[in-house]
């Protein structure tokens, strides 16, 4: 993305977190994505 110019500053782990309306969507509660964002999405520090 980057060598296309676009600069990202964030993300998010979903898009209309519990809205069972979604197709396809998924469920994730707030501890679900609390450790997913911990574990998973969390900086990363590279030397």
């Amino acid at each position: 993305m980057e060598n296309e110019g676009i600069k990202i500053d964030a993300i998010t782990p979903q898009n209309e977190p519990l809205h069972g309306g979604n197709n396809p969507s998924m469920i994730m509660t707030a501890q679900e994505q609390t450790d997913f964002i911990k574990n998973n999405l969390g900086a990363s520090i590279c030397f």
